[in-house]
């Protein structure tokens, strides 16, 4: 819960986890451990959940899971 607050009151560490194009990506916050997918084209960050999974492992990606 302090690394959330901390994170909040001063911005999050941002880690690339995953690169899937030149312009999409899988990025962590590595102190709150927060997971976000995001897209330059259409300058877009969205939490990464079940179904942003599913679509880049459709399109033949293979997902790794955050370690922290």
């Amino acid at each position: 819960m302090l690394k959330r607050i901390t994170c909040f009151l001063k911005g999050h560490k941002y880690k690339v986890l995953q690169k899937f194009s030149k312009t999409s990506r899988r990025i962590i916050c590595t102190r709150c451990g927060g997971d976000w997918g995001m897209n330059d084209n259409v300058q877009a960050v969205v939490k990464w959940d079940s179904e942003l999974e599913e679509m880049y492992e459709v399109m033949g990606h293979t997902i790794i899971s955050p370690k922290f």
